[in-house]
């Protein structure tokens, strides 16, 4: 009896799908790699229609 490991996320989106989120788009051949981890954008603090007063 084998006793396969579970599979990853984008292994499962790959099987369900056929779409391969790690493969290049362009070449089709080679694996994606991270090169750098983009940070969250936040909006300022104070300014925007979420802190204006309401008055009915």
């Amino acid at each position: 009896m084998v006793i396969a490991a579970p599979e990853t996320k984008q292994q499962r989106v790959a099987r369900l799908t056929g779409y391969n989120n790690l493969q290049c788009p362009a070449c089709k051949k080679e694996a994606l790699i991270s090169i750098a981890i983009i940070p969250r954008v936040r909006s300022p603090t104070g300014i925007g229609f979420l802190t204006k007063k309401r008055f009915v």
